[in-house]
């Protein structure tokens, strides 16, 4: 849990690579990134990655997290994937705001 409460222009960036060799064939491949400002009593979809998408590419990506959640004492950030022919991976996840930078394995 990271406590949010009075930062300003707090992002979250990672980078991201989901491998969908069959597109479309099941309905389980998918790679999810959520946040919560609830401590997970509520999850908000970030990027969703479903069994019709690949990309078979490490990509970088930054996000606003108060475009998804409001700023609070009790912030989650969860990263959910399956998959049966997919394959999918996030490294690097880094939460940064009002010049703190926090790494997160």
């Amino acid at each position: 849990m990271i406590d949010l409460t009075g930062r300003a222009d707090a992002r979250l960036s990672y980078w991201r690579w989901f491998a969908n060799r069959d597109l479309g064939e099941d309905s389980g491949d998918f790679f999810r990134v959520q946040v919560s400002s609830n401590g997970g009593g509520s999850w908000v979809t970030v990027e969703n990655l479903d069994t019709n998408q690949s990309a078979a590419a490490w990509t970088r990506r930054e996000v606003r997290i108060e475009d998804f959640v409001a700023l609070t004492s009790q912030w989650w950030l969860l990263l959910v994937g399956a998959a049966s022919i997919a394959a999918a991976a996030a490294f690097g996840c880094v939460f940064a705001c009002a010049g703190v930078r926090r790494a997160m394995s």
